[in-house]
C-alpha cells in the first residue's frame, strides 16, 4: 500500500508517532520509522511521509538486496538520488544510522570463546558496519 494522504490527515490512532508512543517503536513498520525520522513527505498531492519512507526501502532494496542491510550501507548520495529526499532529509537519516550503530558499539560484548573463524566474524561484524 502506498500512501498518498498526509499523516495529518489520518486518525490519530494511525498515525506513526501516536504510535510509537501507544505500542512502542516494536510496533511500526520501517517504512513509519523513516516516515518519523523524514517529518514530511514528497509535498501536496505526492506521497505522505509513510509512503516516501516506503519508496526509500523500496529504491534501496532493488538490486536484490535487503532493504534494512541496504540502509545500514547507504551513502547521502545513494539517499539524496531519491524523489523527495533532499540533504535535510539524508543527514537526519545518516544520522540516525550513525546513532543506532554506536549504541550497538557501546553494549558491553559478551566473553566468547573464539575458536573458529566463523566465530570471529560473528563477534566482529558490528564493527566492520
Amino acid at each position: 500500500m502506498t500512501y498518498h494522504v498526509r499523516v495529518l490527515d489520518m486518525p490519530s490512532s494511525d498515525r506513526p508517532r501516536e504510535r510509537l508512543l501507544t505500542y512502542g517503536a516494536k510496533s511500526l513498520s520501517t517504512a513509519e520509522l523513516l516516515a518519523i525520522l523524514l517529518g514530511t513527505g514528497q509535498g501536496p498531492g505526492k506521497l505522505s511521509a509513510v509512503g516516501l519512507g516506503q519508496l526509500i526501502l523500496q529504491e534501496l532494496g532493488q538490486h536484490q538486496r535487503d532493504p534494512l542491510t541496504a540502509l545500514r550501507d547507504v551513502t547521502p548520495h545513494d539517499l539524496t538520488q531519491i524523489s523527495g529526499v533532499g540533504p535535510a532529509k539524508a543527514t537526519t537519516i545518516l544520522a540516525a544510522l550513525e546513532l543506532g550503530k554506536r549504541v550497538l558499539q557501546a553494549i558491553p560484548p559478551e566473553k566468547t570463546i573464539v575458536d573458529d573463524p566463523a566465530i570471529a566474524a560473528a563477534a566482529l561484524s558490528h564493527e566492520l558496519m
